[in-house]
């Protein structure tokens, strides 16, 4: 799930040369290494609190443009699969 969404987080993460911990800061977090460890399961699972997802998008100042493309291809993934027929 959120896998366009993640990896552009992923990638502009790496294209400023942040760490988890630098990341979490950035957004705000004070307890940084709680937080780095839940930005790092969000890159890798997709899964995470909107609140967090739009504190590291603010974060990163990732176009928001690029942020509903990435979310509307991911609901497209995900009704796709959502209507496969199921054999009984």
């Amino acid at each position: 799930m959120n896998k366009h969404l993640r990896k552009l987080v992923q990638k502009r993460r790496s294209m400023y040369g942040l760490n988890f911990p630098r990341l979490a800061e950035l957004a705000g977090y004070r307890n940084t290494i709680k937080w780095a460890n839940r930005i790092c399961n969000f890159e890798r699972e997709g899964v995470g609190e909107d609140d967090m997802i739009g504190r590291i998008l603010d974060a990163l100042k990732v176009d928001p443009v690029e942020v509903r493309l990435a979310v509307e291809k991911d609901t497209e993934e995900w009704e796709a699969w959502a209507d496969e027929p199921i054999p009984i």
